[in-house]
């Protein structure tokens, strides 16, 4: 979804991953959402919801938000 926010060109990208390899048994779904903007590709943001380590994803996430990393 592409969405024009004041000077900002922003794309929210929403995806379903399995929150471990899929051999593994007991695998939960994990829902991810995440924006950033176009055309650096910085990220502004994410949220994640699942049973397992949804909390990991957006604590990596978060370092490399602070980092000012893309």
């Amino acid at each position: 979804m592409f969405i024009k926010y004041s000077n900002f060109d922003l794309v929210c990208e929403f995806t379903e991953i399995n929150e471990k390899v899929g051999l593994i048994p007991n695998s939960n779904p994990l829902h991810l959402s995440l924006v950033f903007e176009v055309p650096t590709g910085k990220i502004l943001g994410a949220q994640a919801i699942g049973k397992g380590n949804a909390d990991k994803r957006i604590d990596v996430i978060a370092t490399l938000i602070t980092m000012g990393e893309h």
